[in-house]
């Protein structure tokens, strides 16, 4: 598997927005414009698994790196193609000189609360009241995670 670091300018901002639509069917989903606004954002990059068949996105600002999304479409779960982007933003991470990584997620995802356990995150809180819109208007509350990386 092919994980490439995708700097501001490069990605294909469709194909990006199309599989986090895909992947994130439940929620409002980002556009095209909202991908180029982070992208351009300070220390922002994309990590794209196999022409498109994943990606993460991560920033990393004064010594934190934060993990922004993790996009796998349904075909390719549990194949390790989630691990393998969170591995090279932590690889990415640590080579920007970050301390830790941290994320946010709905507490009823399971899969990804299982992926970043495995992996060594630790909730830190549910920080974030009403944090995630779903598609039928109701809202859901984010768990912080977090990993040390030295």
């Amino acid at each position: 598997m092919t994980i490439k670091v995708e700097m501001p300018e490069s990605p294909d901002l469709k194909r990006l927005a199309a599989l986090y639509a895909q992947c994130f069917e439940h929620t409002r989903g980002w556009g095209e414009d909202d991908f180029e606004a982070m992208l351009l954002a300070t220390g922002v990059v994309a990590l794209v698994a196999d022409d498109y068949q994943g990606f993460g996105m991560i920033r990393c600002i004064a010594g934190d790196a934060e993990i922004l999304t993790l996009a796998v479409p349904s075909s390719q779960r549990r194949k390790g193609r989630g691990e393998a982007i969170v591995s090279a933003m932590c690889a990415w991470a640590r080579k920007q000189g970050a301390g830790s990584i941290s994320l946010e997620v709905r507490p009823s995802n399971s899969a990804a609360l299982s992926l970043y356990g495995k992996m060594g995150f630790r909730t830190l809180s549910r920080v974030r009241g009403d944090y995630y819109q779903n598609s039928d208007g109701s809202y859901e509350d984010a768990l912080t995670l977090q990993l040390a990386l030295k």
